[in-house]
């Protein structure tokens, strides 16, 4: 069972402000512990094409190497949550910032 998780950069940025050079997150599994990293690379451009708009910049893993339905632990720097497959949810937010 495939499972989709998409990691975030910290904080908003204005659209034509930037350039998203990478945004990429990767996935590893260990038994029920999905450990998760992200890596962004963002070059900020001439404050005068700023639009006062927010978006969000995010990178998408697809884990698949999980074979068990059972409960597993997310983690994701120093935040830690459960999930348990299957899921009848569809969305599950970890971290400390609010969008």
């Amino acid at each position: 069972m495939p499972l989709m998780i998409r990691a975030q950069a910290p904080g908003c940025m204005q659209t034509n402000c930037f350039d998203v050079e990478v945004a990429e997150c990767s996935t590893e599994v260990e038994g029920f512990v999905v450990s998760v990293t992200s890596r962004f690379e963002i070059e900020l451009r001439d404050r005068a094409q700023c639009k006062s708009d927010c978006v969000f910049v995010e990178a998408t893993c697809r884990v698949e190497s999980i074979d068990a339905e059972g409960v597993y632990e997310i983690r994701f720097g120093d935040t830690t949550t459960e999930l348990e497959l299957p899921s009848t949810g569809s969305v599950l937010c970890m971290g400390t910032e609010e969008p």
